[in-house]
């Protein structure tokens, strides 16, 4: 199962740079251009809360042109698309339809890989609740009461 906002980056990307064609596994030797790769991201962990968590993504997300300038502005188009909503990516349903809920993004960035490569950058943290044992709630309780003569 994807998690939300990794689908949510990804439609948000293949949205607004122009709909390449997406890859998720290997690149396949003569894929089509123009294309981008979505590879697993990094993630690292660390506390947040009593009850939760925090994980931060790290994705290196590549586009592929016959140029490095088209490849770029592939990657430019995502990248003003989200300065321009406020580092915000709108959150979608398990169906792919926009939910009214967005997520922020803290980094992002954009760097030259080899000719016809560029790379795209995006750094988010999420917050997630720690799982706990279910347990039976108490119905009644009685205290006894001692009363001092």
């Amino acid at each position: 199962m994807i998690e939300r906002e990794i689908a949510s980056v990804i439609k948000f990307v293949l949205d607004t740079s122009g709909k390449p064609y997406p890859y998720y596994k290997e690149i396949p030797e003569g894929f089509l251009i123009p294309a981008v790769y979505f590879p697993i991201p990094e993630i690292e962990t660390g506390n947040d809360t009593l009850s939760a968590y925090k994980l931060t993504y790290i994705w290196f997300i590549k586009f592929f042109h016959n140029s490095t300038t088209k490849a770029y502005e592939m990657a430019a188009k995502v990248l003003k698309e989200l300065k321009d909503g406020r580092n915000q990516i709108p959150i979608v349903s398990d169906k792919g339809f926009n939910t009214g809920k967005y997520f922020y993004v803290k980094n992002v960035g954009i760097k030259t890989i080899e000719s016809g490569t560029v790379q795209f950058s995006i750094e988010w943290e999420s917050r997630k609740l720690y799982t706990y044992e279910a347990v039976l709630k108490t119905q009644r309780y009685y205290i006894d009461k001692f009363v001092k003569s």
